[in-house]
C-alpha cells in the first residue's frame, strides 16, 4: 500500500494527518491508524477515543497478528478450509478495529461472529490482543 507522507513540522508526539484517515507520526511512512479514523484538519486524528498518538497501534499491526490455534480450531471443529479460516480471521480483525472506535456497538457478519465467538474462548489471548491493539477489552454484546 502506498501512502503519501505528510511533512512533519510538529514534534513526533502528535500524529500529522493528511485528511483521509492516514496519519504520519514522523518516524516513517504513514500508517492507517483505524479504518474509520477521522482527521479534523488541525493535525490530529480523532478515533472516538481521543487524538491518535504514535503510541497507538495501527491496523497494519493488528492485521499482522496471528493465532494458529484459533485457525486450527475453525478447521478441525467447523470443517473450514485453511483459506476460509484465514480470510475470516482477517475479516474479524478488521471488524474489531472498527468496533474499537465505533461510537456505538456494531454488528459483525455471521462468519465474523462465529470466529469471534471462538477467539473469545481463548480468553487470555483475546484479552491480551484487545489490550495490546486497542487499549481496552472489546466486549461481545448481542444487539438483539
Amino acid at each position: 500500500m502506498s501512502v503519501k507522507r505528510v511533512p512533519s513540522k510538529r514534534p513526533p508526539a502528535v500524529a500529522q494527518c493528511n485528511g483521509n484517515g492516514r496519519c504520519d507520526t514522523g518516524d516513517g511512512p504513514a500508517k492507517i491508524v483505524t479504518p474509520i479514523a477521522q482527521c479534523n484538519g488541525n493535525g490530529r486524528c480523532d478515533t472516538g477515543d481521543g487524538p491518535v498518538t504514535p503510541s497507538k497501534i495501527s491496523v497494519v499491526d493488528v492485521m499482522s497478528y496471528q493465532h494458529r490455534n484459533l485457525l486450527r480450531r475453525m478447521i478441525n471443529k467447523y470443517g473450514w478450509s485453511e483459506p476460509q479460516a484465514k480470510k475470516a480471521f482477517a475479516e474479524m480483525k478488521r471488524f474489531l478495529s472498527a468496533a474499537a472506535v465505533a461510537p456505538k456497538p456494531i454488528s459483525p457478519s455471521e462468519t465474523v461472529d462465529e470466529i469471534w465467538h471462538n477467539f473469545i474462548l481463548f480468553t487470555k489471548d483475546y484479552s491480551e490482543f484487545c489490550n495490546k491493539f486497542f487499549g481496552k477489552f472489546i466486549h461481545h454484546t448481542p444487539l438483539d
